[in-house]
């Protein structure tokens, strides 16, 4: 029997921890908790800037950032995403070698200097090359002695050129425009300055009233491939997220097992601009060691890192090495986290008191932070920021859109929707989204997320539009000019935040 003592010892530690609990409770608060007191503006909503960085190198023009969900984010929406000033992160329920394809299909599509053109030879058959056009979208295929990338250039075979029907017999060099048919210019004679650089190439393609320009070294190897169709893109979405080679940005999830450094070699071949290490739980060892391993490899790769939920959580993975912190434990509108294992912190806590961290930690190198998750308003993208975060990262907001990777239904009503799981449901860790939660073959699965349908949005170029607006009328009306401002000057609620939790603690009425 155990003594008195003991016993009043036990007791003593479970009231402690229920108090605990309470008080962990009461002090957490929603983005539903706080508004943005209106502030004067001298300024226009259209003056407002939201241009931000998530990492050294990932500047962005908007702060949005569309979740690595397999009913999300695949090449079309990141694509998508980074012409309109955002970007998106490939999931991994992929092969690592078809996660590298989406990279790659990313950094290929739009650039003024395509770097790495599909090349073809004169020997190449018309209906392979029918077949590579159909699979890649691609219309014009620079022509080399051997085939690859910097061959020596002996012409461009495009879809104007050739007809499967009369030609699919017929091999490339029966059908390719020559070099005195095409325009050419040397690379050489080009200014090296990326903007007057560009310029020079479209002048050249007005001039020749041709789509395509090869560009060539001194030797006549092939150096790059121009189209007219990537300029005009580039005119179109000025605010795009483009590398320093003209390139749309891209990141790529990666999970935390051992063996996933292999898919952060592919994810790095394919050219991706960061990787985000994900996980529905990063405060770990494991989570830990594999930011280490891709900094030991790679100094240069950006590191986004989550999810973490506490100051505690934060700063151990800002101290692993991580540029970039991903916070939000059980917030998303199809996580059961919360629910279901009751773990989690209230959004609007979590992004505040980790921002915290990050801005105490920033010294020898900036850090940064993500709020992942718990947004229904646009209003709330704004709270968000002003709440500390860099950028969030939404899966909800971006699922539903034309180039979402769901699948799209139309209802007998006519109605159409858009299938939309989370990472955590029965479906998506059967296809390999178990690794998001440490969840090995053979091991019991408790789903941490559900399954369902949003309905159809329309194009992101139209949904992106309407989102910026919003956060640029709630800054407006904050008074905040841009996000360091909103930050630095702007209020929330009609009381600050450490009031907010001391009302909370005592259990009072927010009003």
């Amino acid at each position: 029997m155990p003594s008195v003592r003991t016993s009043l010892n036990f007791w003593q530690t479970k009231r402690n921890m229920v108090v605990l609990l309470n008080n962990l409770e009461q002090r957490q608060f929603t983005y539903d908790d706080v508004k943005l007191v209106p502030g004067r503006a001298d300024f226009g909503v259209d003056e407002v800037n939201l241009s931000t960085r998530i990492a050294d190198g990932i500047g962005l023009a908007y702060p949005l950032v569309s979740a690595p969900m397999d009913t999300v984010t695949e090449a079309e929406l990141a694509i998508a995403l980074a012409e309109e000033g955002g970007i998106g992160v490939i999931h991994y329920n992929l092969s690592p070698a078809e996660q590298a394809k989406q990279v790659a299909r990313v950094k290929r599509f739009q650039s003024v200097f395509i770097d790495f053109p599909f090349t073809v030879s004169p020997d190449t058959p018309l209906a392979e090359v029918a077949r590579v056009r159909r699979d890649t979208g691609y219309s014009a295929f620079p022509v080399t002695d051997d085939g690859r990338p910097y061959g020596k250039l002996l012409g461009l075979v495009t879809k104007f050129d050739y007809s499967i029907l009369a030609h699919g017999n017929l091999t490339v060099g029966d059908r390719m425009k020559r070099p005195d048919e095409v325009p050419i210019a040397r690379e050489s004679a080009l200014p090296h300055d990326y903007e007057q650089k560009a310029k020079a190439a479209n002048d050249i393609l007005l001039e020749s009233h041709n789509g395509w320009l090869l560009i060539v070294n001194d030797e006549g190897r092939l150096c790059s491939l121009v189209t007219r169709t990537d300029i005009e893109r580039n005119e179109t979405f000025p605010n795009a997220s483009r590398d320093k080679e003209g390139r749309l940005k891209v990141l790529g999830a990666v999970g935390t097992f051992p063996n996933e450094i292999e898919r952060v070699r592919a994810l790095r071949e394919a050219g991706v601009d960061g990787i985000v290490i994900e996980s529905a739980h990063a405060h770990t060892e494991f989570a830990s060691s594999m930011i280490e391993k891709i900094k030991s490899l790679y100094s240069d790769m950006p590191v986004i890192a989550g999810n973490a939920a506490t100051p505690e959580g934060t700063e151990y993975l800002f101290n692993s090495g991580a540029d970039c912190v991903k916070v939000g434990v059980g917030p998303g509108s199809i996580c059961t986290t919360t629910e279901d294992l009751k773990v989690g912190v209230a959004q609007g806590t979590a992004v505040y008191e980790c921002s915290r961290v990050a801005r105490e930690l920033s010294g020898k190198r900036m850090l940064y932070l993500i709020a992942d998750g718990g947004l229904t308003s646009y209003g709330d993208i704004a709270l968000a920021l002003a709440l500390g975060a860099d950028a969030i990262m939404s899966g909800k907001m971006f699922a539903g859109t034309k180039e979402s990777a769901g699948e799209k239904t139309t209802l007998e009503s006519g109605v159409v929707v858009v299938r939309y799981r989370g990472m955590g449901s029965t479906e998506s860790m059967a296809r390999g989204g178990a690794m998001r939660y440490y969840l090995e073959k053979g091991l019991i699965k408790v789903p941490e997320g559900v399954s369902g349908t949003v309905p159809y949005k329309g194009s992101i170029h139209q949904v992106v539009p309407n989102m910026i607006a919003g956060v640029r009328q709630s800054m407006q009306k904050a008074g905040g000019r841009d996000i360091k401002y909103l930050q630095e000057k702007g209020k929330i609620a009609e009381r600050s935040i450490s009031e907010i939790l001391s009302l909370k603690r005592r259990g009072t009425s927010l009003g």
